[in-house]
This record gives structure tokens, sequence and C-alpha cells, in this order.
């Protein structure tokens, strides 16, 4: 891989996952167009793509963001998965391309509005979609869920050499009760299964943030540790 800029702020700004935190990122430059090569190698460093974006946490004095994984040919299906695929059978899934369209961007707002309405995110605009969803480097696409021809769910995932790497999901709130998204991250791991694919990366696990807990569902999971990727401590000795 060639040598890539990173580039530091030397502001810090509030923490968006843990309360009375500070936090700061390494982006790599962003006037780069990096190939699959480079991204999928920047994944495995610990890396995340938002946008155009590609970026690692460089907190000064917090270290809970830990890139997570799971083995696609290990993946276990517990209870909780087994319910969540018989409820969701009845849907439609499908592959779509990550360009801007409208039904995509009224639910991604709808579920802004419901769910993250005291986040970063609130509220959605149609640039905020844009440059989040719909700006990426080629190795994008979506994966659609539907009912009765309704969409009602959506993850955002890339690509890459050894995996598939989810970036975004939003569904439509009112189908929460089935779990549209837990349905998402296990179709799209059987699709990497069938592509041949090592992992699937699912970004940041943070253990004091109620909403990174689910990524802890997917096992055998994996946490980056110092450069170096490590089985989750409740799976050591499985």
């Amino acid at each position: 891989m060639r040598p890539l800029r990173l580039y530091r702020p030397t502001q810090l700004s509030p923490c968006g996952y843990l309360p009375n935190k500070l936090s700061r990122s390494d982006y790599v430059d962003p006037r780069l167009e990096l190939t699959d090569e480079e991204l999928t190698e920047l994944n495995t460093l610990g890396f995340r793509r938002s946008g155009k974006l590609v970026y690692r946490p460089a907190c000064p004095s917090c270290s809970a963001c830990q890139s997570a994984r799971f083995a696609l040919n290990a993946m276990h299906i517990n209870r909780r998965l087994k319910r969540t695929i018989k409820r969701c059978r009845h849907y439609q899934l499908a592959i779509e391309p990550a360009d801007f369209q409208q039904e995509h961007y009224q639910l991604y707002a709808h579920y802004i509005r419901q769910r993250h309405s005291d986040g970063a995110m609130f509220p959605p605009t149609e640039q905020q979609y844009r440059e989040f969803i719909c700006s990426h480097f080629g190795n994008t696409a979506l994966l659609t869920l539907r009912c009765q021809q309704n969409l009602i769910g959506c993850l955002v995932f890339d690509r890459l050499l050894d995996g598939v790497s989810s970036v975004y999901c939003y569904f439509d709130p009112a189908h929460e009760h089935n779990s549209p998204g837990r349905y998402l991250i296990y179709s799209l791991s059987r699709l990497g299964q069938a592509l041949g694919l090592r992992y699937h990366y699912l970004g940041y696990y943070i253990a004091d943030c109620r909403k990174m807990l689910y990524k802890a569902e997917w096992q055998p999971l994996e946490l980056q540790q110092q450069g170096h990727w490590h089985p989750a401590a409740w799976n050591k000795g499985r």
C-alpha cells in the first residue's frame, strides 16, 4: 500500500457516545481516491468510513472505541436470531446502488427523527444524506428490505477484499418489533458467505455505550486492541 498522509485536528470535540469525554480522530487525506486494497487494509487497521472521510479514533485519554468483526464461516445463530429470521421471512431483500433516491432518503429522515432526535445527525437533510450515504469510493451498495413493495429497511455496506463492512443501518420504527436491523446484518453476513469472504466488520464497539451493545450479539466477535485482533473477552475459553 502506498504511504497515506494522515491529518489530526488540534482541537478536541465532545464525544458523541460517552458523556463527559472528549474525542479526536486521525483522518486519511480526503483528497485521495482510495483503492479497494487500501480501503481493505485501512479497515483491518481499525479505520472506518463516513462518506468519503476515512478515520480512526485518536482520543488522548480514552481508548473505548474498539473495531469489531466476526468470522462469517463461524457465525453463531442463537435463539434470538432464529426468532428474527422467522419473523422476517416474508420480507423481500434486494441489492440496490448507493445512489440518491427520494424513497431511501425519506425512510432515513423518518428514522433519524424517530430514533435519534437527540443526536448529531438531527435534523436530517438531503445534503447530509448525500454526503454520508451516497459519497463513497465505488465499493458501496445498499441491502434493502421491503414489505409488500414498501421500503422498510436499508443497510449501507462496503464490499472489501476480505469481507463486508456495515456502514449504517436505518429502518421504519413501526417494524422494530420484528428486528429488521438484526435481520439485515444476518442477511448481509449470508451474502458475504456466498461471496467467499472471511469477515463481517461491524464498526466500533464501546462497552459502556448502550447503542453499541447489539454488536456483542454477533459471535464469535473479535475486537481490535493495540493494533491486533483478539477474541472478545466473553469468547475466550469457548
